[in-house]
């Protein structure tokens, strides 16, 4: 028997459940939806159906979850016939869609100031008929599936965005005229536990930042349009606009917090005295280093350049210039805002309009080489690197790897290569595997592996006078604080805990040894403390 369809006749409203305005009821997971050409629906609410078929409009709107299932002999697909529009009219809304697309279909994100997510939730392949039009920051496509290879690229000449294993996708601007091409920069991709999650970003300074002034260092929150700013070539340019967004961050997705967290350039990183003070910026936001401009995110090196996530809340600012150029902000060079047909990201866009601003003026040039790769990123990553040992901050190849049972220490008592023992006393019950752990992809962004990594180990075993038990990487105890077995090894988060029924086995105390894979990962050393003499404390 096959689905029922029921087809929106109700004009233009925003109640999706009332049955007169539908052929045949209203529908449901085993219903066909489909709207009727000349008919606009404005969803709100959580809705599940078969199959989606729009001949007329469908605008999702904030909050709103539609789903486009597969269960009750439905496709789970979306039918855009020549004329139809699907449209997210506002931040928030969501499209999942569990079987793909029939024939062509363009997804309009729209006018948003915050993320609208299109969730695509199918084992159909990604295909250049599916268009995502102003996917603009914040905006958001989220793929499940196993395939991904990790590897994605943009081609400007195309506007296509292909995903490794997964397929392509064309990027259209229609909401901003002549709006610029993206670039593969602009995307930020994480892969965790099968699905793919791509962020449009947005370069901003964070609030409490202090701008170099004619009249002094003034935090960036109370600078003013017309304060004249002083520019790196020389002289000062009036402020023309600041935009403004914010967040709680810890309400910010896990798969998004490397896209919108700050990131915190420690004091002395880039030089002498720049910046000044540490000096937190947007992942995207470009810094000026010889002779370019360089996303700060390019320049992670997990020592002075780092991800910041100790702030509750996260306020964005940044300031327009009559033109492109490269401010100081804490005393370090830094760029003032580019419009690149990103305006819209921010939370204040109509306080441009309001201003008299034009948004369908052209596109500012950069004011230096923007730089994302290859061997002008490479020296200048080098030469932070150097910097970073001479303030004392640097990396290691030693994992500082040892047990801390029951609550104490418990450091090796042999280790040759990649073998290390450990003598565990009799009585113990709780046994941490711990070590120095760090995210590869904030140590060099080159790497994209976003997990927190400890130690990577072959083998483990545990020994007494009359009992062996030898454990491979894929022993499903492993739980809190492993990660996921692979090829004959297994990574551990940086504190792995051994099941307590391994060490119950064994009351009267074991050797336990662990076969420790050299991956040649490098882990950041903090700084000594410096130690102060007890008098000195006194006087101070």
């Amino acid at each position: 028997m096959g689905l029922t369809t029921s087809t929106w006749t109700g004009g233009a409203k925003t109640i999706w459940n009332n049955a007169a305005d539908w052929t045949a009821g209203v529908p449901n997971a085993s219903t066909v939806a489909d709207i009727a050409a000349g008919h606009v629906l404005n969803y709100r609410g959580f809705i599940s159906v078969a199959e989606m078929d729009v001949s007329g409009t469908l605008n999702i709107a904030n909050g709103s979850y539609l789903t486009v299932t597969t269960v009750d002999g439905g496709s789970g697909a979306l039918d855009i016939a020549a004329g139809g529009l699907v449209n997210f009219t506002t931040a928030g809304g969501t499209l999942e869609l569990q079987g793909g697309i029939i024939g062509t279909a363009t997804i309009n994100f729209g006018n948003t100031t915050a993320s609208s997510t299109l969730l695509w939730n199918s084992a159909a392949t990604l295909s250049t008929a599916l268009t995502l039009d102003n996917f603009f920051a914040g905006s958001e496509l989220e793929v499940a599936t196993s395939t991904y290879t990790g590897a994605y690229s943009y081609d400007p000449s195309t506007d296509v965005l292909t995903l490794g294993g997964v397929g392509a996708v064309s990027l259209t601007h229609s909401y901003t005229a002549g709006a610029p091409d993206y670039a593969t920069s602009d995307f930020s991709v994480v892969n965790d536990g099968g699905t793919l999650d791509i962020t449009s970003s947005y370069p901003c300074f964070l609030r409490g930042t202090r701008i170099a002034t004619l009249r002094g260092e003034v935090a960036v929150e109370d600078l003013r349009i017309g304060d004249l700013v002083v520019i790196a070539t020389g002289g000062a340019l009036p402020i023309r606009w600041i935009g403004t967004r914010g967040f709680i961050a810890r309400l910010v997705n896990e798969h998004h917090r490397a896209a919108l967290l700050p990131i915190r350039i420690a004091a002395g990183a880039l030089g002498e005295g720049s910046p000044v003070r540490d000096l937190h910026v947007s992942p995207e936001h470009m810094l000026c280093l010889e002779g370019v401009l360089i996303p700060a995110e390019k320049l992670l090196n997990g020592t002075t350049i780092t991800r910041a996530d100790n702030f509750d809340v996260v306020q964005y600012f940044h300031i327009e210039l009559p033109r492109h150029a490269v401010l100081y902000a804490e005393g370090a060079p830094a760029e003032s805002f580019l419009d690149t047909g990103n305006r819209n990201m921010f939370a204040n866009v109509l306080s441009y309009l309001e201003l008299g601003h034009d948004l369908d003026a052209p596109p500012q040039p950069a004011c230096l080489p923007i730089v994302t790769a290859g061997e002008a990123l490479d020296s200048a990553r080098a030469h932070l690197a150097e910097r970073a040992c001479t303030l004392g901050l640097a990396t290691t190849g030693e994992d500082d790897l040892y047990l801390r049972v029951d609550g104490i220490a418990l450091r090796p008592e042999s280790r040759a290569d990649e073998h290390v023992r450990f003598a565990v006393p009799a009585g113990a019950r709780q046994i941490h595997i711990v070590s120095r752990s760090v995210v590869p992809a904030d140590l060099d962004p080159a790497n994209g592996d976003r997990r927190r990594l400890g130690i990577c180990f072959s083998a483990l075993s545990l020994r007494d006078d009359g009992f062996t038990l030898d454990l491979a990487p894929g022993y499903a105890g492993f739980a809190t604080g492993f990660h996921a077995a692979e090829a004959g090894q297994r990574w551990t988060q940086g504190d792995a805990v051994l099941p307590e029924d391994l060490t119950a086995a064994m009351p009267d105390g074991f050797t336990l040894e662990i076969n420790v894979i050299d991956s040649g990962l490098h882990y950041p050393v903090a700084k000594p403390a410096e130690v102060i003499p007890f008098t000195s404390r006194r006087s101070a």
